[in-house]
């Protein structure tokens, strides 16, 4: 089954019908969200079951970028819907999406009170802009192959960083620059930066790598595609990431040595972790949202 990152799913599930903005300019989709062309080929438009990758970014009426698919970490993804329900209909971005062809790009005008939940960043404005630009229109099998493939070719490439990490780590490498920190989580900062480090309550973007003492990976961000995302301080990950990774600064990386009371303990977990085991990850920190 392919998995989506779908922005269908982002803040956009739940539309009023009122899409006026009261600007001017003369292009509607058919639900009634104004947009503009910023380059248009005249390409084939996606069809039925046809998935659309593209680069987004939401600006505000100030200018600030609210989100893009830069951060998001994984260029985002539609699946066109074969018979789209009445919610899907009104949705401006699969509005806007259905007329591009690849290579397009384009603006579509969300009114901030056409959103039945909008996001607390978006009600500081009148009007969200979605700029859209799209990269590739798939047939699904088409779609899955590749990225399959890229995948594995990325998880290969990070593999070789990490366990270059890792065994640096091992014979003794990095002991001069090691912090340990409460409950024996030991930090090692690999590729260090100027970046500022996520504090309590921060969600933080993170790709890693996991491995046992004996140099055994038992999981990897790189999988699934995407990076692992959690809020500092709330519990969410095991102790050792919560101790450990407010000490990697934003685009560094780092090996966590954590014991195994700061992971999973004497039960271990599943198959691939075994009761007792201290942990090492290699990390790396993509993202930090306040």
């Amino acid at each position: 089954m392919i998995k989506y990152f779908s922005l269908l799913l982002l803040f956009l599930l739940s539309c009023k019908s009122d899409n006026s903005t009261g600007k001017s300019s003369k292009l509607y989709l058919e639900n009634g969200y104004e947009y503009e062309w910023h380059m248009q080929t005249n390409g084939a438009t996606p069809k039925k079951g046809q998935v659309v990758t593209l680069d987004f970014e939401i600006v505000d009426d100030f200018k600030n970028v609210l989100s893009d698919s830069k951060t998001a970490g994984i260029r985002p993804t539609i699946q066109i819907p074969d018979n789209p329900d009445s919610k899907m209909k009104r949705n401006p971005l699969l509005g806007i999406v259905e007329v591009m062809a690849a290579g397009d790009s384009a603006t579509v005008y969300v009114p901030v009170d056409s959103l039945s939940s909008p996001p607390q960043e978006f009600l500081q404005s009148k009007i969200v802009r979605y700029v859209i630009k799209i990269l590739k229109i798939e047939d699904p099998g088409v779609y899955t192959n590749r990225i399959g493939a890229e995948q594995a070719a990325i998880e290969r490439e990070s593999l070789a960083v990490a366990k270059s990490a890792f065994d640096d780590y091992m014979s003794g490498k990095y002991e001069g620059k090691i912090i340990t920190k409460n409950g024996g989580v030991k930090v090692a900062v690999v590729n260090d930066t100027n970046g500022a480090k996520p504090k309590f309550n921060e969600k933080v973007t993170v790709n890693y790598y996991g491995f046992l003492r004996n140099g055994k990976s038992f999981d990897n961000s790189y999988r699934v595609g995407r990076p692992y995302q959690f809020k500092i301080g709330r519990g969410g990950v095991i102790q050792g990431w919560d101790i450990g990774i407010p000490e990697v600064k934003l685009g560094a990386s780092a090996i966590l040595d954590i014991p195994h009371a700061m992971a999973y303990g004497n039960e271990g977990s599943g198959d691939l972790i075994p009761p007792k085991s201290d942990l090492i990850f290699w990390v790396q920190v993509e993202n930090i949202e306040k």
